[in-house]
């Protein structure tokens, strides 16, 4: 991987982080071997860009691009097969459009529409779409909710950014929403893709009864804490719906205050988990 100067310029004494964040050069995987190694060197939070296989690519966070790019890019977590030649794919929570990638070039003819509510994050994911010519990918700059009239998200400047009701201060803002309901009434859709933050227990609740055009759905799910967040529940909703599913992808959530179960084997009561859910 070519390294430009402003690496070794950006680096300083043992532990200390670099002032700014070089433009990393090379193939996506000499990029993603070399942040394999000195990703902890790089801070949180911090916009950057890199030119991989040639072409510019925008994140927000260099930590959230490595780790989505070796869950989607490189284990293909979104894998799935369809005998449509031109699927329809809606992407709910798309940041800065990893997985949209991986879905256009798994199946070039798709129709993709992508959504992300952060309106920083939604400008990245739209550069991202034109910069790779992935021109069977429309960026949409709203939050996926349960009713089209806006909805309050609190910013995170990574991949955590969710929406809150209430709750003030410089990292909410008003964005604008599109109910899931209505977006897939009357639609043959092929996958419907949902990493939301915790607002998929709201969103598939208000789309009970409606599922019956969804043919396969890829759900990040995450119980962390919320009154509304029953696994349980959710899975109910989709054998209600006439879905088969399956389970994956545990993390434990760590990093998240909150008792510890009393098993040897839990470290917390939180966690992430992938179901795939299908016709």
């Amino acid at each position: 991987m070519q390294q430009p100067s402003a690496l070794q310029a950006g680096q300083t004494g043992a532990g200390q982080k670099p002032a700014s964040i070089p433009v990393l050069q090379g193939s996506l995987t000499e990029i993603l071997g070399y942040l394999s190694k000195e990703l902890p060197k790089f801070p949180r939070r911090v916009p950057g860009r890199l030119l991989a296989d040639g072409v510019e690519l925008r994140y927000v966070d260099l930590h959230s691009f490595y780790y989505q790019s070796l869950q989607i890019l490189n284990h293909r977590l979104y894998e799935f097969e369809t005998d449509e030649a031109a699927p329809l794919i809606i992407d709910c929570g798309a940041h800065i459009g990893l997985a949209s990638l991986f879905f256009a070039r798994r199946f070039p003819q798709a129709t993709i529409h992508a959504f992300e509510a952060d309106p920083a994050i939604a400008e990245v994911l739209a550069f991202n779409v034109a910069s790779l010519k992935l021109t069977g990918v429309t960026p949409h700059a709203k939050a996926v909710w349960i009713d089209g009239g806006g909805i309050t998200f609190e910013r995170s400047s990574d991949d955590s950014g969710h929406v809150r009701s209430g709750g003030s201060g410089p990292d909410m803002v008003t964005v604008p929403s599109v109910r899931l309901r209505d977006l897939i009434a009357g639609r043959d859709v092929s996958l419907l893709k949902l990493d939301v933050e915790g607002a998929e227990f709201a969103i598939l609740r208000d789309c009970d009864g409606a599922l019956g055009g969804v043919r396969k759905i890829l759900l990040e799910v995450h119980c962390f804490g919320q009154s509304d967040a029953s696994l349980g529940r959710l899975l109910c909703l989709l054998e209600d719906n006439g879905f088969r599913y399956g389970l994956s992808d545990l993390h434990q959530a760590t990093w998240m205050q909150g008792e510890k179960p009393p098993f040897r084997e839990l470290q917390t009561g939180k966690y992430l988990i992938s179901v795939f859910a299908w016709r």
